[in-house]
């Protein structure tokens, strides 16, 4: 993200999860997947509100992580940049974790 703008519209589906997917009707009865569901929305929303509040929209109505920052503030240009590729990071590996226990354990 680090001085690339994108689009905000590619977060639908996590904030589709974080917002409809935290109610009884979508919890699993089993506690190993239903504590990697938690553990999942838990780091989503930890990663949507990282992004809400260190990107700005751009002229062409992509978000970005000011690239001005890297020269006027470049501390925190560098932790902001950093904790969003680690929060993505762990974002796709518990969404990985939880898929293939579920199917392990639900036979699909």
């Amino acid at each position: 993200m680090a001085g690339f703008s994108f689009d905000s519209e590619k977060l639908n589906d996590l904030h589709e999860f974080y917002y409809n997917w935290d109610d009884a009707e979508h919890e699993f009865m089993d506690d190993e997947l239903e504590a990697k569901r938690k553990r999942l929305h838990e780091l989503i929303g930890d990663y949507t509100s990282l992004i809400s509040g260190n990107t700005f929209p751009t002229d062409s109505g992509q978000q970005t992580v000011p690239p001005e920052w890297e020269y006027n503030q470049p501390e925190r240009f560098g932790k902001v940049v950093g904790e969003l590729h680690e929060k993505a990071g762990a974002v796709v590996e518990a969404h990985q974790d939880l898929v293939r226990t579920g199917r392990k354990k639900l036979g699909v």
